[in-house]
């Protein structure tokens, strides 16, 4: 009887080592399925934010350069001679016929029947000016 009792010990230590062992396994195995998932994981939310931050900053340097060109267009434009002249044609005729009454004098020389050279400068002029103004 003594024998088998050992015998019966050495079984059940190489089945708990077996046991252990298969543990040890799916353990080992567990541990690198979930490894790679948390860097697959990690590695697509890095790349989820920089492609924000990417076509955020893309988005703003558009809308810059874009902004720059209008200024650049405006400024031009306003340096003109013929600006110029037109915000002096304006701004003499107002001199000319005082602040309160150069409105109704304007709209007193454009319905006229038979309109000058005068006139005809002043409506220029002050479309030009307008039309500048409409794009600022």
């Amino acid at each position: 009887f003594g024998g088998g009792v050992s015998s019966e010990n050495n079984d059940n230590k190489r089945r708990m080592r077996r046991k252990d062992s298969t543990i040890q396994l799916i353990s080992n195995n567990l541990t690198s399925v979930l490894s790679e998932t948390n860097i697959t994981l990690v590695v697509s939310i890095l790349t989820l934010l920089s492609t924000v931050i990417l076509q955020t900053w893309y988005t703003l340097v558009t809308q810059n350069s874009h902004n720059v060109a209008t200024f650049n267009t405006l400024h031009s434009e306003y340096a003109s001679p013929e600006i110029l002249d037109a915000f002096d044609v304006v701004n003499d005729f107002i001199e000319e016929h005082g602040v309160d009454h150069f409105a109704d004098d304007f709209m007193r020389l454009k319905k006229a029947k038979k309109r000058d050279e005068a006139s005809k400068k002043i409506d220029h002029a002050r479309r030009r000016v307008v039309h500048w103004y409409s794009k600022a």
